[in-house]
């Protein structure tokens, strides 16, 4: 997303947020599909226009804060194996709660671009129920069994948004934990101990991009490819933002053929622990 400051009828200039492809400053190339439906799902022959334009922009800021708190598991999992090295017998816990603070805000922005992404196809294949997961029951593109990474994630965010694991441990780059579920989740069964590897978790964002990218693409081949927008790049600062044409066409015709999309690597899946085996909390 940009912010960009555009004139009005009255002469005074407002600055307005606009999705990145709006603006012509030679990035535009190597779309992903599910960026470019953000910014083009207004135009769907069946979007409920301001309420489907709307809906692409808030997907598209949930998709940043995916990426963001990706990162901040990552920023947080850096120093958490240093106590290792020490000699004391006290050490502080902030640093596995640095961890799953990361992790719950990290598992929560995905929760929520799946939620906006089920309203949004909601939109486009009426009739639906507007939940991700009574979704992905009657729309095979969001079905678990063929998005593997969808049961362990719902599992993960269910056990520690309600029912408050209450000392999640960190071993081995790994989160060790009991689920507390009154029922079995899609993937874990309850009262088991599992041990999840980061790597498994942190690589949901792929998974979840790959899903979501594979969902854009045959919706954005019902477009009008010969419809017009408009382009603007920013020629000086004493200057307006230079607008030009660009039809849908020549938008789409920047995202690669899915042979040159690159794979993401596999990631460990999440093993049950020894029912016995207490793990270390630092």
């Amino acid at each position: 997303m940009k912010r960009a400051l555009f004139p009005t009828e009255s002469g005074t200039d407002w600055w307005v947020v606009v999705h990145d492809l709006m603006i012509d400053d030679g990035k535009l190339r190597r779309l992903r599909p599910i960026h470019v439906l953000t910014h083009l799902g207004q135009f769907h022959p069946k979007a409920s226009k301001t309420q489907t334009f709307a809906l692409c922009n808030a997907l598209e800021n949930k998709l940043y804060a995916v990426r963001y708190h990706q990162a901040e598991v990552l920023r947080a999992l850096a120093p958490i194996d240093k106590s290792l090295y020490g000699n004391s017998r006290v050490f502080e816990y902030a640093g596995e709660q640095a961890v799953v603070a990361a992790l719950e805000a990290y598992l929560n922005s995905i929760y929520s671009a799946l939620e906006i992404t089920a309203l949004i196809n909601r939109d486009f294949n009426r009739p639906l129920p507007s939940g991700f997961r009574k979704q992905s029951k009657k729309f095979s593109l969001f079905a678990f069994a063929d998005n593997d990474w969808l049961g362990p994630f719902y599992d993960l965010r269910s056990e520690l948004t309600h029912y408050n694991t209450p000392l999640p441990s960190i071993q081995d780059r790994s989160l060790i934990l009991e689920f507390n579920s009154p029922r079995d989740g899609e993937h874990f069964e309850r009262k088991q101990k599992y041990k999840v590897p980061f790597d498994f978790i942190i690589a949901m964002v792929h998974e979840l991009f790959a899903m979501l990218d594979n969902w854009a693409t045959p919706e954005l081949k019902i477009l009008d490819g010969d419809h017009k927008l408009k382009i603007f790049k920013e020629v000086s600062l004493q200057e307006h933002l230079e607008p030009r044409d660009i039809t849908i066409a020549e938008i789409l015709s920047l995202i690669p053929n899915s042979d040159e999309q690159s794979i993401a690597p596999e990631s460990p899946s999440p093993v049950e622990c020894d029912g016995d085996s207490t793990p270390a909390t630092g």
